[in-house]
């Protein structure tokens, strides 16, 4: 199984790479806050030029601390047990005019479970990722959707052929929406 916040998927395509740092070139503010602690962090570090700060703790349960301009988000949403709650937490970390850039896999809604990947909790068909982000208090300012891929990877049997018509990445800038987030009060 791939260590969820050591996932190499979303940097060992060099065009995917290349692409995601030209979308979140355009619209980083500081500071900036790396949820987990991936390989993208150091690339961005070094093309982007920018120092950023990583997450160290349990996304499922942790709570995120300071205020961030920028909160990057790639490919963790999916290993969480609880997303609703890392959403969350980022929404509540983040400053009024800030962004939160976050890309996961998208699925489309015929896909049979059979091509799951093992490593992740959760993956999310575009109806299911919206009412997450509404749940979460937060709106989508740009979308980006891609294949994880080149085309030939998807070639190589079966399992790979249906996900070169079934699987994208999705890559999103996040807002917060001007909605009120209700929160359930505790049972005593």
């Amino acid at each position: 199984m791939i260590d969820p916040l050591h996932n190499p998927d979303h940097i060992a395509n060099p065009l995917r790479k290349a692409y995601t740092l030209e979308q979140i070139r355009r619209g980083l503010k500081g500071p900036v806050l790396d949820i987990g602690k991936s390989g993208f962090s150091d690339e961005i570090r070094q093309e982007l030029g920018l120092e950023l700060s990583n997450t160290s703790h349990d996304l499922d349960i942790g709570e995120i601390e300071g205020t961030w301009g920028s909160i990057l988000c790639f490919e963790v949403l999916e290993h969480l047990g609880n997303p609703l709650h890392l959403l969350l937490q980022m929404r509540g970390a983040l400053a009024e005019e800030g962004f939160i850039w976050l890309s996961t896999p998208l699925i489309a809604r015929w896909r049979p479970d059979l091509f799951r990947a093992g490593n992740h909790v959760f993956e999310f068909t575009r109806p299911q990722l919206d009412f997450l982000l509404y749940r979460g208090g937060l709106k989508v300012a740009e979308e980006h959707v891609f294949r994880y891929k080149p085309i030939s990877a998807y070639l190589k049997g079966p399992r790979p052929l249906v996900r070169l018509f079934s699987d994208r990445c999705i890559l999103l800038k996040l807002e917060k929406a001007d909605i009120p987030i209700v929160h359930l009060p505790d049972s005593a």
